[in-house]
């Protein structure tokens, strides 16, 4: 019988910045099953004290330091653990990873002192960074965010997983291609799995009607199809083109800063394309394809046979599973 971590999760909101954080959606936060208590133990026990005023335990795919004990430690390494199978599973057959090294995670316990890191940009709750080593390769890939609660002193179950889902896609996407993965593609998935229900997605595995349950629920925490529906038209994107999406691949066109409402269209699109190639036999193809082209470094990543059929499959997606009206789309029979 497979042992899971037991993940509660409710509706969150992420964005680049403090600014698009601050939601009137509820964050997500971890509630542990018997079993992860025993692996957490087995952490704890191996969890050490740096110099540094850290505290250090190294697991399969992750190295994790926080500002806390050895039980929030031994914690989020049992999370990260989770997270990362939940995401393999998902996303499909990999292979070797492109980079061996694992990556690290940073939990500090004040803003103050996440502000102070020379690698974080302020304002933000969380960021993935890392070391460029040529045209492909990286190193260092390090995961930092923050305690909420500002005190040493805090619970791993008061902590928000969002912002450590988002940029842990991101780490993993890292470690899989090193630099290879589009911009656009990179935040489709991270968007994607900020919102997702590591319980029942891994749980639904082979379970047709389990994972759509699993899927319906997840978009259902994600603000995005609300964000669609309001923006397609207005900002002329309706229907939304696989070609610009494709175009967005420069960190200014992913910024609300400097984007506004055009930037939060830009996650919402990324998303339900992943979405789409996440939840359904034919995108599972399409992903399939996806997953070789990055490996072998392919460009263009989709060609333009591929967009003709993508395209219409994305606008039918929209339509029917999250209910965005898309311009000469009709909802197929027996969609609710």
């Amino acid at each position: 019988m497979r042992r899971i971590a037991l993940i509660s999760l409710m509706v969150l909101a992420l964005v680049t910045t403090a600014q698009g954080r601050r939601r009137r959606f509820k964050q997500l936060f971890v509630k542990w099953a018997k079993w992860d208590i025993y692996e957490i133990g087995k952490y704890e026990k191996r969890a050490k004290a740096s110099t540094d005023g850290f505290t250090e335990v190294t697991c399969k795919n992750w190295i994790i330091r926080t500002e806390f004990d050895k039980r929030f430690t031994a914690e989020a390494a049992r999370f990260m653990e989770v997270f990362t199978s939940t995401f393999m599973r998902a996303f499909g057959s990999i292979g070797r990873p492109f980079i061996a090294e694992r990556p690290i995670l940073c939990i500090y316990a004040t803003k103050a002192k996440y502000d102070a890191n020379p690698r974080t940009i302020k304002g933000s709750g969380g960021i993935f960074s890392f070391v460029p080593r040529g045209a492909r390769k990286v190193r260092d890939l390090k995961l930092f965010t923050f305690h909420p609660k500002g005190s040493a002193a805090a619970k791993f179950g008061e902590f928000p997983l969002s912002i450590t889902q988002h940029e842990g896609t991101h780490a993993l996407l890292a470690k899989i291609y090193g630099q290879g993965v589009p911009l656009w593609l990179n935040e489709g998935f991270a968007t994607f799995f900020e919102t997702l229900d590591l319980q029942a997605y891994v749980r639904a595995a082979g379970n047709d009607a389990a994972l759509n349950k699993a899927r319906k629920k997840r978009r259902e925490m994600s603000y995005r199809h609300l964000i669609l529906k309001q923006t397609l038209g207005p900002l002329g994107f309706n229907p939304p083109k696989v070609a610009y999406l494709m175009s967005l691949d420069t960190p200014q066109e992913w910024n609300p800063d400097g984007m506004g409402p055009r930037c939060a269209t830009h996650y919402a699109l990324a998303e339900s394309f992943v979405d789409m190639m996440l939840s359904s036999r034919f995108g599972r193809s399409i992903l399939a394809q996806l997953r070789g082209a990055l490996a072998k470094q392919k460009k263009p990543l989709i060609s333009d046979a591929m967009v003709k059929k993508l395209e219409p499959a994305w606008h039918q997606f929209l339509v029917d599973e999250w209910g965005v009206p898309v311009a000469g789309v009709r909802k197929r029979k027996g969609k609710k």
